[in-house]
């Protein structure tokens, strides 16, 4: 099997097909209703979900509820929404900030509470620049397609995921690296290279000066 058949098994397998995209974006629409009957914050799907970068079978979905700065800046987020979506009987989970779990509809929601800021430097939390992710990698819709291959790729070796004991690459960490390098066969020829005695840097905008420019 050459890697062009590998590649057509796993978009066959693993990209959601037509029904599933809108069946999970129907399920997300309504729970993002539900939540705006309730919170005082906007209400702001992200995630892989918002990014179009989900995988078949999503099994949770990212909410955040965004707070005005000027009028919550200071206070406890999680306390007001846990107050607020009390109804909801949610799951509070220890993070950073805390956020927490509802089930509804059979799909598991995060719902994480962030400030609106209108520049990163704003932010009092790192979830709190999260929609800016989203609307960073949505720029390049036509390497969706790419960053699932580089997600499916990296599950089925055993490195997806940022937590401490898997030690491998958040599903953000790699849609930036798709998007550095232009696609998904490109990223695994030029990762075949990193060496663990030699630096690479990843500066896709340029942002920095006087270093090696991968």
């Amino acid at each position: 099997m050459d890697y062009e058949e590998v590649i057509n098994f796993a978009m066959e397998h693993y990209f959601p097909g037509t029904e599933e995209e809108r069946k999970i974006l129907s399920i997300a629409e309504a729970m993002k209703e539900k939540l705006s009957k309730l919170v005082k914050g906007e209400v702001f799907i992200g995630g892989s979900l918002a990014k179009g970068t989900f995988l078949r079978d999503i099994t949770d979905v990212d909410i955040f509820i965004r707070y005005d700065y000027e009028r919550y800046n200071g206070l406890d987020l999680s306390n007001i929404l846990g107050e607020e979506i009390a109804s909801l009987n949610p799951e509070r989970l220890h993070g950073s900030r805390d956020y927490f779990r509802v089930i509804f509809k059979e799909v598991l929601f995060e719902i994480i509470p962030i400030l609106k800021i209108d520049k990163i430097s704003k932010a009092k939390n790192i979830t709190d620049i999260s929609p800016f992710h989203v609307q960073w990698v949505t720029k390049f819709p036509e390497l969706r397609d790419e960053i699932k291959l580089a997600k499916i790729f990296a599950k089925a070796n055993g490195f997806y995921g940022a937590e401490s004991y898997i030690k491998g690459f958040s599903g953000y960490a790699l849609e930036i690296l798709v998007i550095h390098y232009k696609g998904f066969l490109n990223l695994l020829k030029k990762a075949s290279r990193w060496r663990k005695d030699k630096k690479t840097i990843i500066d896709t905008l340029k942002a920095h000066k006087n270093v090696m420019f991968e």
